[in-house]
Formats: structure tokens, sequence, C-alpha cells
């Protein structure tokens, strides 16, 4: 039997089989916060789906629902405790990194923990890194703890998530590897001067304001790694605006490929466009 099963088995004799029918196979956990959508519930049905998620998990403190979409340029997502204890502060473990997190301050998405290991196992020894958007700095430490870069930058414009990503070097004790920005990665001084070895853009619902600051960042030769939202397949228009913003910096994109890591909406999923920058 499926989780998703237990759960309708405990909630049978309580809801409908309509509002059954309703609960969403997916979640996400974020430490020990379960997050789902459950907008089409009753109120009352919202406390015993929650409940039943409690009875069912035993490592789950607090359940949430979405009360919105994403909002503003943090990007963070209205939630709705609807059962269990405390605050939504927690701390989530992924690829040997610890990260303190507070999912309704922050934008973070559990979901890509395979793809930030998979960005990490690409690095080769000795390299200079820069991270835009980098959040709560789950990339940068990933990276820092699962290969030998040199060093990276994270900036980040979320004050909340930058204070965060501070602890959270301190936590994972990679102080010595990793400096922190708090500011626009569109607009951050000297940024030219970096010359990284590899950039990684992390605003995929707005890929394009960042994919001049990455441009200009990279040493000739060094390697993008562009997140974008692909509607109905068509990399085509991802692939124009890279080699565009490349050729309005003066620069060329060779060797472009693309990697699909994530299913976003319906017909819509998230990809990983790289190529190396001349």
């Amino acid at each position: 039997m499926t989780p998703h099963e237990q759960l309708l088995n405990i909630l049978r004799p309580s809801l409908s089989e309509t509002a059954l029918s309703l609960i969403p196979r997916s979640y996400d956990i974020v430490g020990d916060i379960l997050i789902t959508d459950l907008s089409s519930q009753t109120d009352m049905g919202k406390i015993l789906i929650g409940n039943a998620y409690l009875d069912s998990m035993q490592k789950i403190r607090i359940v949430a629902s979405l009360a919105g979409q994403c909002e503003g340029i943090y990007r963070t997502k209205p939630l709705q405790i609807i059962a269990g204890r405390g605050t939504l502060d927690t701390i989530h473990r992924e690829n040997d990194v610890d990260l303190r997190v507070n999912p309704s301050t922050v934008y973070f998405s559990p979901r890509m923990g395979p793809e930030r290991l998979r960005i990490s196992q690409l690095i080769n020894p000795g390299e200079k890194i820069a991270v835009l958007c980098s959040g709560i700095a789950p990339l940068p430490l990933v990276i820092a703890k699962n290969s030998e870069v040199d060093s990276i930058v994270g900036i980040e414009i979320n004050p909340h998530a930058h204070a965060l990503a501070k602890e959270n070097l301190i936590l994972n004790k990679m102080n010595h590897k990793i400096t922190l920005i708090c500011g626009d990665a569109t607009n951050v001084p000297g940024q030219e001067s970096l010359s990284c070895d590899r950039v990684v853009t992390m605003l995929p619902t707005d890929h394009n304001k960042l994919l001049i600051s990455a441009i200009r960042m990279l040493r000739a030769g060094g390697i993008l790694h562009h997140y974008a939202m692909v509607h109905r397949n068509n990399h085509s228009d991802i692939i124009a605006a890279i080699l565009a913003k490349c050729a309005q910096a003066g620069r060329t994109a060779h060797n472009l490929e693309y990697h699909k890591c994530g299913h976003c909406a319906p017909r819509t999923y998230r990809f990983c466009f790289t190529a190396n920058i001349g």
C-alpha cells in the first residue's frame, strides 16, 4: 500500500469520496514540515487531512497548505499551517548539508536536491564559481561539500534568505570557501572582475534577467548553467535568448545542451541549459 493509499484509508470515514479524490498525491517535505496544496478542501477538511498526515508520518511536525502562488521578487510561497505546532523554521538535510530554512520567507525547493548534487559532480578542482539568486545557499554548500572547488560567490536579493545563508555557512563550517553578497544579481559592482570558471543562474521563472550578468562574470571558455522554464518543449526560445545575450556582450556560446530537472506545471518543465562561453 502506498503512503497516499494509507492516507485515504485513514480519512475515508471522515471525508466524502469527492474530497478524497481532490487530495494531491504530491507534496514537498522541508525538514520536518510537509507542504501540499489543499486549497480545494473545506477548512475542516484541511484540518482532518493535516492530522492524518501527522498520524501517518512520524517525522513530520507541521503540515502546511499553499495559500497562493509564489509572490514578488523573493518568490515566497504563502503558507497556512493546518496541523502541528511551532513555527515554520526548520533544518533540512540534503547531500551532506544542513540548511536552516523557513519556507514562508524564502524560496527553497527540496525537489532540486538531486540537481544540486549533479552540478557539484561537474566541478573541476580549483574552480571559481558564482551562483546568482543563491537563496539560503543550498547550491554553494552542496558544491563546497561535494567537490574540490576553490571558491564560490553567492548573490541573493532577499535579506531573509541572505541571513539564513550566513547561518548555514557557519552551521556547515564553510565560511572559508563561500562569500555571500546581499544584493541584486543583475547589478553587482565589479562583477566583470570576478572572472569565474562557472556561473549558475537560479531564477528559472524570469531567466532572461540574469543572462548578461552571468555572461560578464565568466572568463573566456567558462561554463554557464542557466535554469529556465520550458513550455511545450520549446527549447529554441531559451537557446535564442542565450545566443542573443552573448552577442550583446560581445561573447559567443558553444556546445549548448540542456537537461530536464523538474516538472513545474502542465506541459512546463524546468531545464538547465549549459554552454561554454567564449
